[in-house]
């Protein structure tokens, strides 16, 4: 009887023993084809024709190659890391919902967006290129072209007269491609709105000069003879109006500026 039962859980022990055995080399199958298939499938995402991109468009530009728009986009989406296995001829690469981003490299642009067509296997790039509006000249003597938003997108030489805004900036700043003149926006929204009013009453600047950023202080050189002076922190109500009085009752090329820069208050000299 005590033979019968030792047989018995023998018997159990070598069947557990096998099962073990058939699961442990059951799950190293299973992992294999698992991985085989896995190196199947990238190999097919990454060489097969079937994810090949046929087609690349970007839109038309005039201050910049289409070929140096297609290598800053390709150098940003490699940055993130995957994607460099795939290759910008995957179509692949292309999918993504991050932003392209417009730096230093592509500051000339002021915006720019990817469109992917999968069933097409096309890449549609947009651009919309940045409008000049002047000149800004930094005190390193360095000048730079900048748009209507205040960003210098491009190197640019000095120039002089009031056919093209020239602007001084007499701060001690470092300006990059990409950055804005001013460092508060509302600055430069008042010094636009206020350059406006003065070539509406036929005030052209001949020079735009940046003072100390801590007084908020800029200077205006007519083409008439006197200097504006204006604050960076407001611009001052019905100017146009303004000046095209003053203009009746002033004679501009016998005084040697008009001062704004204290709200509701003008002198002059």
């Amino acid at each position: 009887m005590f033979k019968d039962l030792h047989d018995q859980q023998d018997i159990l022990s070598k069947r557990k023993k096998h099962s073990r055995i058939f699961y442990f080399y059951g799950f190293l199958g299973f992992l294999f084809c698992f991985v085989l298939a896995g190196v199947g499938l990238f190999y097919f995402i990454v060489n097969s024709n079937f994810f090949k991109v046929k087609e690349i468009n970007i839109s038309d530009v005039r201050l910049i190659s289409k070929d140096q728009i297609l290598t800053a986009v390709i150098s940003k989406k490699v940055s993130t890391g995957w994607r460099a296995w795939l290759g910008p001829d995957n179509i692949l690469f292309w999918l993504g919902r991050e932003p392209v981003g417009l730096d230093e490299s592509l500051a000339i642009l002021a915006d720019l967006s990817l469109a992917v067509n999968l069933r097409q296997k096309k890449v549609s790039i947009t651009v919309e290129e940045r409008d000049f509006v002047g000149v800004w000249c930094g005190s390193g003597g360095r000048c730079f072209a900048f748009d209507e938003t205040g960003i210098v997108f491009s190197l640019a030489p000095k120039t002089s007269g009031n056919l093209i805004l020239t602007i001084q900036d007499e701060n001690e700043r470092e300006m990059n491609l990409g950055q804005r003149v001013l460092p508060d926006p509302l600055w430069f929204k008042n010094m636009t709105i206020i350059l406006s009013a003065l070539k509406e009453a036929q005030f052209l600047p001949a020079d735009v000069l940046i003072k100390n950023y801590e007084l908020k202080e800029w200077e205006v050189k007519s083409h008439l003879g006197p200097s504006f002076y204006f604050s960076f922190a407001f611009v001052p109500g019905d100017l146009p109006v303004v000046l095209k009085n003053l203009a009746g009752r002033i004679n501009f090329s016998k005084i040697s500026y008009l001062d704004f820069r204290v709200s509701n208050r003008i002198f002059y000299k």
